[in-house]
Formats: C-alpha cells, sequence, structure tokens
C-alpha cells in the first residue's frame, strides 16, 4: 500500500502523512491548500477535508473486531462465519455451512477407498450426497499488527444420500426397484493456522491453512420405494463409519472475506455533509 503511495505522490503530487496513533497513511496535497495567484490566502481556521472524516477509533476499542464473513473450508464446506476479536488477544467463531457434492464425494471416497468389498465400494461411490456443517472455533491472535492467529474447534458435518437401484452401477442391484437413503454424522476436530488483515478499515480477509480429523461418524442406511433389504447396507454403514474413522483426515485451505462491524461504526454514525 505505501508503494502505491509514493507512486501516487510522483504522479500527482500527492504526499503521505503517517498518522502515528494510528498506524495508517493519510493524503495531503500543497495544491489542494496552496492558494491560488491573487487570491487571498486560506485562513489556517478552515477544516481540511482530513477534520472533516469520523473520528478513527482510538486506545483498546480499535482491538475489537465484530465480523460477519463469506467462507470456505475447502475441501469440506462453504458457508458464513460470525467472529469476535478481543483486546487480550483470545478470539472465537462460529459457522453454519453448506457441503457441496464435489465436497462430499471426497469424504465419501476416502470410505470407498478404504472399503475391501468392491459391492460396497460402488454403492458409495454412486451415491448422491448433499450436506451442512456447524463448527465452533476459539483460538489466539498474539500479533495483532502481524495478523497471525492459530484457531481450535470442533465441527459436525450432516451428510445425506440417496441411491437409485436402477443408476447405481451395481449389476446385481441395477435390476431391482426402489432405492436408498443414506445418512452420515461426522464429529471433526480442527486445527487452522492463519493470517487475518483489515483493508479500508472495515472489510476484513484472512488465509489459513489447517487439518481436520474425524473422532466419531454414525452412518445409517435405510430402504426407500420397496427396494429390498440386504446384509450389504449394515456392512456398507459399518465400513463407512471404520474408515471415515481411520482415515478421515482432511487438510483445508480457509478463505474468509467479510466486514469488521466495529470499524464501520464510526462511519455510520458520522453526520451527513451539511448536517
Amino acid at each position: 500500500m505505501q508503494v502505491v503511495g509514493w507512486l501516487l505522490a510522483l504522479t500527482v503530487g500527492v504526499y503521505p502523512n503517517l498518522d502515528p496513533n494510528y498506524g495508517r497513511a493519510g493524503y495531503w496535497s500543497p495544491r489542494a491548500v496552496a492558494p491560488l495567484p491573487d487570491s487571498a490566502a486560506v485562513p489556517e481556521s478552515v477544516p481540511t477535508t482530513r477534520a472533516k472524516l469520523p473520528a478513527r477509533p482510538a486506545g483498546p476499542a480499535r482491538d475489537w473486531i465484530l465480523s460477519l464473513e463469506a467462507v470456505t473450508h475447502a475441501p469440506v464446506d462453504v458457508g458464513v462465519r460470525a467472529g469476535v476479536d478481543m483486546p487480550f488477544r483470545l478470539r472465537a467463531s462460529f459457522g453454519y455451512g453448506w457441503v457441496p457434492a464435489v465436497y462430499s464425494n471426497l469424504l465419501t471416497g476416502i470410505a470407498a477407498s478404504a472399503s475391501g468389498d468392491a459391492e460396497v465400494a460402488a454403492i458409495l461411490n454412486n451415491t448422491s450426497y448433499q450436506g451442512r456443517t456447524v463448527r465452533g472455533q476459539v483460538g489466539v491472535r498474539p500479533f495483532r499488527s502481524l495478523g497471525l492467529y492459530a484457531d481450535f474447534g470442533l465441527a459436525r458435518l450432516d451428510i445425506h444420500g440417496s441411491l437409485d437401484l436402477a443408476e447405481s452401477g451395481v449389476p446385481a442391484l441395477r435390476g431391482l426397484g426402489g432405492g436408498y437413503q443414506a445418512r452420515t454424522t461426522i464429529d471433526m476436530w480442527l486445527v487452522e493456522v492463519g493470517s487475518q488483515h483489515e483493508l479500508w478499515d472495515s472489510v476484513l480477509m484472512g488465509l489459513a491453512f489447517g487439518v481436520m480429523g474425524t473422532f466419531d461418524a454414525q452412518t445409517s442406511i435405510s430402504v426407500q420405494n420397496g427396494a429390498p433389504t440386504s446384509p450389504v447396507l449394515v456392512e456398507a454403514a459399518r465400513q463407512t463409519d471404520s474408515a471415515l474413522k481411520t482415515y478421515g483426515f482432511v487438510p483445508t485451505l480457509t478463505l474468509r472475506l467479510g466486514f469488521d462491524f466495529f470499524s464501520l461504526r464510526p462511519l455510520l454514525s458520522s453526520p451527513s455533509p451539511g448536517g
């Protein structure tokens, strides 16, 4: 940002004016305040444009961040997140997300690849899934000026799947009618390390890398529309749970973009021009 400021200075004669109390650069131009030829000098009492801006928060108040963000934890979910950063460097957040088909297929693919039964693997790979997630995180942000943070938390994934036997890809089941409904609940722990920065005094952007691991999984498969029951269904559910708990470790890439409402407050409460 400073590079852009100096390029602007060289181009149009605008010079950076560092504000030591807030750590950001403002700008002023001699052409904006210097009197024109044959005109009266500008009195010192005339307020500048900078003076008309709303006061920025000072002291501990600016250490609070209350945010609402769009977020993705690839390859797990896409959703929204509400978070708070506190002056004593602790942070907490709560999120709700949707599991896209491409993400849920990755998770169930873990179970399918670990299965020793070709029929079970075919059922898992040919089922259409969708799901929801809830997650809570707490963490620390020891160096606010650097934006680095570390979060720890828990997440629950609730994934629903359906399989039409006519499109199952399993020769033994293809000629049968009906289908199956599957539901898998996955409880996961998570660790995340990243960096968070505030842009334009109110916009937050975050990037983090982490890992999620399964510590519990519960799968149930039910018969729909007269489809035949089979011991294969019970075995498929058991193998799904076992594979998720054994191999369900997922590296994650987190991208976040949102607004800090504490930074927006001075702008929203400032008087309108001419008010």
